[in-house]
């Protein structure tokens, strides 16, 4: 979204669009554009989609993990597996933005991890959600299904020694009044 905020106007031709970040209202109301990907695929650009809220590594997982270096910073909302196996990029079969939407990304920044156990751990089951957003029909998926194969192939890595996430049971979604969801495309 940088592009928007920082170089607006950059034609869609000339570039590939990262969403990241879906738009916080209070930056709208600043007058600082921060478009969803649906938003960006409507505007002809091609997308890269994707949610702080669903596919950032840098938060916890939303129980209490067995592994905490240096607790769980105010600043970082939780995201449990189920939040980021709920990241929803088909945007529809009646938007001009159909069929802009390249793929979808995992993503953490340095600063938030701090060797690569850390790294792994973090990102470990949740890169496993976003390849099964990303190579799989967009509907219906159903997390309950994933979980349980979830379980055994986490086993399987931390057997393999990779450092690995517990697996978030069903019904471990962060809870969001509706009238603060900013993800509804």
């Amino acid at each position: 979204h940088a592009l928007f905020v920082e170089k607006p106007g950059i034609p869609a031709k000339d570039a590939v669009a990262m969403a990241w970040l879906y738009p916080d209202p209070g930056l709208r109301g600043l007058g600082r554009f921060c478009p969803t990907f649906a938003e960006l695929a409507d505007m002809g650009y091609d997308v890269v989609a994707g949610s702080h809220k669903h596919g950032y590594w840098g938060p916890f997982h939303s129980r209490t993990d067995e592994y905490d270096p240096v607790g769980k910073p105010k600043y970082f909302f939780q995201i449990s597996l189920e939040d980021t196996y709920d990241l929803d990029i088909d945007i529809g079969p009646d938007r001009p933005g159909r069929g802009k939407v390249l793929g979808t990304e995992g993503y953490a920044w340095a600063e938030s991890c701090w060797n690569f156990f850390d790294y792994m751990y973090r990102s470990l089951p949740r890169t496993c959600a976003i390849a099964e957003i990303a190579w799989t029909n967009p509907k219906p998926r159903s997390y309950a299904d994933f979980y349980a194969r979830m379980q055994t192939h986490a086993r399987r890595l931390r057997a393999m020694k990779i450092p690995c996430a517990p697996v978030d049971p069903p019904g471990s979604k962060r809870k969001v009044p509706a009238n603060q969801r900013q993800d509804a495309q």
